[in-house]
C-alpha cells in the first residue's frame, strides 16, 4: 500500500521556509533613509513588501524591486528543496521499511 508522501513534503517545506526566515539576516534601510540595519529575513519581508505597494518619492529609502523579489525567490526555492529533502528521505523509509517486510 502506498502511503501520502505529500505531508513530508509540506513539513519539510514548512520547517525550511520558517528556519531560514529566523535565522537568515538581511539588510534594510530605515525609513528615514539614514542608515541601514540588519535584521532577520522575516523582518527584511515586513519592513519591505509594504513599501513596495505604497507611493513614495525616490530616494535611498525607497524599496528595490528586484532585490525583494530574488529574495522571495530564492527563500521559496530553498524550502521547496529542503520540502523534497524531506520527502525523498521519507520515500527511502518506506521503500526499505516495505523490502524488509
Amino acid at each position: 500500500m502506498k502511503r501520502k508522501l505529500w505531508p513530508w513534503f509540506l513539513v519539510g517545506f514548512a520547517a525550511t521556509f520558517f528556519l531560514l526566515a529566523t535565522l537568515v539576516k538581511s539588510y534594510v534601510m530605515l525609513p528615514s533613509g539614514a542608515g541601514v540595519t540588519r535584521v532577520a529575513l522575516w523582518r527584511y519581508y515586513a519592513a519591505e513588501w509594504p513599501r513596495i505597494f505604497e507611493s513614495q518619492a525616490l530616494g535611498p529609502a525607497t524599496a528595490s524591486q528586484e532585490g525583494l523579489f530574488a529574495t522571495t525567490l530564492q527563500h521559496l526555492g530553498l524550502a521547496v528543496v529542503g520540502g523534497l529533502l524531506l520527502l525523498t528521505v521519507a520515500r527511502w523509509i518506506q521503500r526499505r521499511t516495505r523490502n524488509a517486510a
